[in-house]
Parts: structure tokens; C-alpha cells; sequence
């Protein structure tokens, strides 16, 4: 982002005093504090994904979030996701930005087959 001057003009009050709602996170995307909390059981995953219909303007990147780090924000500045601002966009109150997706840890669990290419096609004699 060329221009970051906007990221101090948005701000909230938590219980520790006055906190920005936008913090830079990398890769020219910001993270956007909510305002409200999510509260996971262990052992499960929060995917945050763009909506086939998102804001212009707005870029989410998709995520996945642990109940641990769930956790850790409900204990800090709330319930946050990575949004990429590639241009001038206006969100009004209420307006769906990003789908959240509930998953289990055994849906991430993922097994693969590999072949050494070194051995493939040799013969044994």
C-alpha cells in the first residue's frame, strides 16, 4: 500500500484505552479488527474466504484460523481478518464482506503418496 495515513484515522475504544482498527499485517494487506469476538472449541478451524460478490475495492485473502489464536484475540483487540484495500471502498455497517467457514480438524487432515523420481522407470538389472 503506497499510502497508509488511513490506518490512524479508524479507532476503537477497548477496555485498555483507544486501539487502531486497522494494523498492518504484510503483503499489502491490513488486519481489520471487527469489533466482536469468536469463540471456537479446540479442536476446530475457522476459514475465513472472500464472498463470490465482495465489496470492489476489498481483497480477502483466505485463511484459516486455529481456536488458539481464536482465543488469543478474544483476549486482546477482538476477532480480526486480512483484508487488501486495492483501491477506495466504502463498507457500510452490516455489509458482508467475507465468508466464515466452520471446520473440524479432521477436514484438514490430508495424506499423499510420493514417488522418489530418482528410482522411477530404473530396472533391477
Amino acid at each position: 500500500m503506497d499510502r497508509t495515513n488511513w490506518l490512524h484515522l479508524y479507532q476503537f475504544r477497548a477496555e485498555a484505552g483507544w486501539e487502531n482498527m486497522f494494523l498492518p499485517n504484510g503483503a499489502g494487506s491490513v488486519e481489520w479488527h471487527l469489533g466482536w469476538n469468536v469463540e471456537l472449541p479446540r479442536g476446530y478451524f475457522l476459514m475465513v474466504a472472500p464472498l463470490e460478490t465482495g465489496p470492489e475495492g476489498l481483497e480477502v485473502p483466505t485463511g484459516v484460523i486455529s481456536s488458539t489464536v481464536c482465543g488469543r484475540m478474544t483476549q486482546g483487540q477482538g476477532f480480526g481478518i486480512a483484508v487488501r484495500p486495492t483501491r477506495p471502498v466504502t463498507i457500510a455497517r452490516g455489509q458482508h464482506i467475507a465468508r466464515l467457514i466452520l471446520l473440524h480438524a479432521d477436514s484438514l487432515r490430508a495424506t499423499s503418496t510420493t514417488q522418489d523420481t530418482a528410482t522411477v522407470g530404473e530396472s533391477d538389472g
